[in-house]
């Protein structure tokens, strides 16, 4: 393999793990994810500014925290409290900067997406 095909191949893997698959990805066109998307793959995830709180925010998005409990020694009668955890919200919105060449009159712009669903586990 040349050097173009080792770099392509590099760029696919990185573009799969990353943002997950594209349209030219047809064999990945139905997977399955264990998470949901945003826990899965580490860009490339917007949500509607104007979803739904449930859709917008993670309830348990802070889980990677360790969860502490407090409770007072001795005192074996009473559930220990739960210390509050805040939502995570996903990102609605990006940036975009670019440098363009001076006299530059036309900027093309591809833009791709996927839409995923909750499936029943163990079903698809």
């Amino acid at each position: 393999m040349d050097s173009a095909g080792v770099r392509h191949g590099l760029m696919k893997a990185l573009r799969l793990d990353l943002v997950g698959p594209g349209p030219e990805d047809e064999e990945l066109a139905g997977e399955v994810l264990p998470t949901s998307p945003s826990k899965w793959y580490l860009t490339g995830f917007l949500v509607p500014r104007d979803a739904s709180l449930e859709a917008r925010s993670d309830e348990l998005g802070n889980d990677e925290l360790e969860q502490v409990f407090q409770s007072r020694a001795g005192d074996d009668d009473e559930a220990p409290e739960k210390i509050p955890v805040r939502r995570a919200f996903f990102p609605s919105s990006m940036g975009l900067s670019l440098l363009v060449p001076e006299g530059g009159e036309d900027l093309e712009a591809v833009l791709l997406w996927g839409d995923y669903e909750a499936v029943a586990k163990g079903g698809g």
